[in-house]
């Protein structure tokens, strides 16, 4: 695309410092509606972190060789500029897009040492896709397929950490922001701890395999592991649950996973609600499940922690798709 396009598009403004483009090819962003699509859906670029595309002073990123940048936020001193390679973070730091990268679909990273846990969503600086870090092994470059578009990146160093290169693929490819869907109250939720209860588990967005709608959940392991992990997840639309009522989720565990699920209330202030319910989703197959047990106490749920049995799931990395939880009160 050359910039005269941009003549023709009222519509797309420069925001902040940021945006987009490899090979002549910008998008821009502007308060929380995405702009018209500026290139057909089925194109990718690419937007490299590495040694000649480092963290300049004013905090920007350069896309390719062009003049647009992307715009990022970290701590004062916490990254150094490495020669050949990003450069360097300093444990517990981290570094997140502030403006959008238009339909993230794919993250490349390569770490000479350290952790990094990368992160990804709709909204600046959350985790509504969070990708473990064991998925990412220092002096081995991975790549992980990001599903549900999002537009902007989140990394955590959860360790000294030296990055020789991260790039990502996205489409350039802006669509209407993204609506809860009814019946979910996990859609457009988000990752609320860092995974630091979460074992070797990844909260990810899965479009190609879903109960109804457009968007489900995917919770898996790059290995096989054990122990009986949790997510804790921040809802969306908080939800008032009752002591007669029950959850229903649609669940699909893969062959060989445990069905298992188990939810816990908290309240806005963190406070449990109630005891633990539980349910057996479907194996190999969506199936819909009610929770066995009806809440020992009544009140609104801000978050929900999502526990898994990976002690009963041996032979097979763990992966389970979750879709449509809702609470039923009577």
């Amino acid at each position: 695309m050359d910039n005269s396009k941009f003549s023709k598009r009222s519509l797309l403004v420069l925001s902040m410092a940021a945006l987009l483009a490899v090979g002549g090819v910008a998008a821009a962003a502007g308060g929380l509606t995405k702009t018209p699509a500026v290139e057909a859906s089925d194109t990718t670029y690419t937007f490299a972190m590495d040694g000649t595309h480092q963290i300049a002073s004013d905090k920007t990123i350069a896309v390719g060789s062009t003049a647009y940048k992307v715009a990022v936020s970290y701590s004062d001193g916490a990254y150094t500029a490495g020669t050949g390679t990003f450069g360097s973070f300093t444990s517990g730091s981290n570094l997140f897009s502030t403006s959008k990268l238009y339909g993230i679909k794919s993250i490349t990273a390569n770490l000479a040492s350290g952790s990094m846990q990368a992160n990804f969503a709709y909204s600046s600086g959350i985790r509504q896709i969070a990708v473990n870090p064991v998925n990412f092994v220092a002096g081995t470059a991975s790549t992980i397929d990001i599903e549900g578009a999002p537009d902007y990146f989140y990394f955590e160093f959860k360790a000294a950490t030296v990055v020789t290169s991260i790039s990502l693929t996205y489409t350039c490819n802006a669509l209407a922001d993204p609506v809860q869907e009814s019946d979910d109250l996990l859609d457009l939720s988000a990752e609320a701890e860092g995974l630091s209860a979460a074992g070797t588990l990844s909260w990810m967005t899965s479009t190609t395999k879903v109960s109804s709608g457009t968007r489900a959940h995917h919770i898996v392991a790059p290995a096989i592991t054990t122990g009986w992990p949790s997510l804790l997840v921040r809802l969306n639309t908080p939800v008032v649950i009752t002591a007669t009522g029950h959850f229903v989720i649609d669940g699909w565990a893969d062959t060989g996973v445990k069905a298992w699920v188990g939810l816990t209330c908290y309240g806005s202030n963190w406070s449990q609600i109630g005891s633990q319910m539980s349910t057996d989703v479907g194996t190999a197959a969506w199936a819909t499940a009610t929770t066995y047990q009806t809440p020992t106490a009544a009140g609104t749920a801000a978050f929900i922690r999502i526990g898994f049995n990976l002690d009963d799931t041996k032979t097979v990395p763990f992966s389970m798709y979750l879709d449509n939880l809702h609470f039923v009160a009577a």
